[in-house]
């Protein structure tokens, strides 16, 4: 079997099997009841806050990072390439398949493949970054009360050491001359310079950290809405000093569009402050699902982009034969 399609199963595999376990934990009786008599201005808050984070702040960040490494298409066409890119992170076998997808529509508006792939990559170089901060924060407030948990000891392990590497990346990028491959040298050594040259800017790196900062806490504010709305109860501040731990557990890409692995890291991270298993399931079950109806939104406007073209080039054919 070629090693592609033995990753694929493994990833098929762990998603069914963690999202069977985690799946067991829920009363699906009570679920439909909650549900039923969930309330609406708080779903209506989740939804808001996961849009976004999925599309407002990842398109400004995107567009900032492109306006300092090149240029930046106009907003709206961020925008759109953004809400597209939703879309296939929900439908292809990797929770960053939708980067891909926008590296592919940059070069659609004639931008040099190396300046879409860096710019995507930096883009989520600061989304890491802020989540890293966050993840230690939290996992650092809650071992002040209770130093016992060993997964917030985890989440604190890795969230230092991931915050040490991108700090000490530029070093470590020119340690790297022993690769094999002179492209990937290159575009590692054009990420540092690009990287230098955002921070050079303070007020537009700071602008950068904290739209990356906002959008994790958004996610959070969606989270908790969502609890409250099913009726499950918890802090926002709790909540906050969880998720970006849990988030940062899920973009491992081990499980298809991070379902399963989702799953198990919430059920555990939100057992850190008294959620019961099954409700924290149940919570990112809802999640995922605003993420699918989110993704919905993204394959209508890709649909709708290709008519679009399609009508464009009828009408330019239609001309040339006038």
């Amino acid at each position: 079997m070629p090693k592609k399609y033995l990753f694929l199963a493994i990833k098929i595999a762990i998603t069914v099997g963690m999202l069977g376990l985690v799946l067991r934990t829920i009363d699906f009786d009570s679920a439909v009841q909650r549900l039923a008599q969930a309330d609406l201005a708080l779903l209506l808050l989740a939804s808001l806050a996961v849009a976004f984070q999925g599309i407002i702040v990842v398109s400004l960040r995107w567009s900032r990072v492109l306006a300092v490494i090149d240029s930046s298409p106009p907003l709206p066409q961020i925008l759109h390439m953004t809400t597209i890119s939703i879309f296939f992170n929900q439908i292809l076998p990797s929770t960053v398949g939708g980067d891909g997808i926008r590296m592919w529509l940059l070069t659609r508006l004639d931008r040099p493949v190396g300046i879409a792939v860096r710019s995507v990559l930096m883009d989520r170089i600061f989304g890491l970054f802020a989540m890293l901060i966050l993840a230690c924060i939290g996992a650092a407030y809650l071992l002040q009360s209770d130093p016992s948990p060993a997964p917030m000891w985890i989440v604190l392990a890795i969230g230092v050491t991931g915050l040490l590497c991108l700090v000490a990346s530029p070093i470590l990028g020119a340690l790297l001359t022993w690769l094999p491959s002179q492209r990937l040298r290159q575009t590692i050594d054009a990420i540092a310079v690009e990287v230098r040259a955002i921070a050079k800017d303070r007020l537009g790196l700071s602008y950068m950290i904290l739209l990356s900062v906002v959008g994790q806490l958004s996610v959070c504010l969606a989270v908790w809405a969502l609890a409250r709305s099913l009726d499950i109860d918890t802090g926002l501040l709790a909540v906050a000093a969880v998720l970006p731990g849990v988030f940062l557990i899920s973009t491992v890409p081990l499980s298809i569009a991070g379902w399963g692995l989702r799953e198990g890291a919430m059920v555990i991270g939100l057992a850190q402050i008294g959620v019961a298993a099954g409700d924290a399931a149940l919570v990112s079950v809802f999640y995922g699902l605003l993420l699918l109806a989110l993704g919905l939104i993204g394959g209508l406007a890709w649909l709708l982009s290709g008519s679009l073209r399609a009508s464009r080039r009828e009408h330019e054919a239609q001309d040339m034969a006038g």
